[in-house]
């Protein structure tokens, strides 16, 4: 299972698709950003192995967390 860092790790990382000791090997950190429908935006940073990954997990993230109208997520 990949990690979503927490709030007191995601202070210690400066984002952008950058290696990193929180990510398993051949994975770079991410940072995404979550855009809603009324246009509200958040920001989250999650170890995947491309971009792709990196959306895809901050996604089903936000839908578990009971998320609604998610217009966008873009990960880099």
């Amino acid at each position: 299972m990949k990690k979503i860092l927490n709030v007191s790790e995601m202070k210690q990382v400066c984002g952008g698709a950058a290696p990193s000791s929180h990510c398993y090997p051949g994975e770079k950190l991410y940072t995404c950003t979550t855009t809603y429908d009324n246009n509200f935006q958040s920001t989250g940073v999650v170890c995947a192995s491309d971009g792709v990954n990196a959306a895809g997990l901050i996604y089903r993230q936000r839908i578990k967390e009971g998320a609604s109208g998610i217009a966008s997520v873009a990960c880099a």
